[in-house]
Formats: structure tokens, C-alpha cells, sequence
């Protein structure tokens, strides 16, 4: 058995990161700033490749 609420919501802050090609942020995000750790990119400093 399933059941489907309702509510109405009051004064509840909502960030919507969608980019121009209407791809969410929050997906993309995360991969790139893994990228910049993995490379040091981010302090601008160089990462050896193992």
C-alpha cells in the first residue's frame, strides 16, 4: 500500500546549481574538485603522477 502527502512549505531556503546547459552542479562539482586535489591544482602545486 502506498501513500502520497502533501505540504506546503513556509520560509524554506532552496540553492537550485543547474548550469547553462541545465546540468546540476551537484553532480559536476564534486568530480572537479576531485580532480583539482588529485592534481594539487587547487594550491597551485604540482602532484607527481604514481
Amino acid at each position: 500500500m502506498e501513500a502520497i502527502y502533501e505540504f506546503d512549505v513556509v520560509d524554506m531556503p532552496v540553492t537550485v546549481a543547474v548550469d547553462a546547459g541545465g546540468i546540476s552542479v551537484h553532480n559536476t562539482g564534486p568530480a572537479e574538485w576531485q580532480k583539482k586535489i588529485a592534481t594539487g591544482e587547487f594550491k597551485r602545486i604540482p602532484v607527481a603522477a604514481v
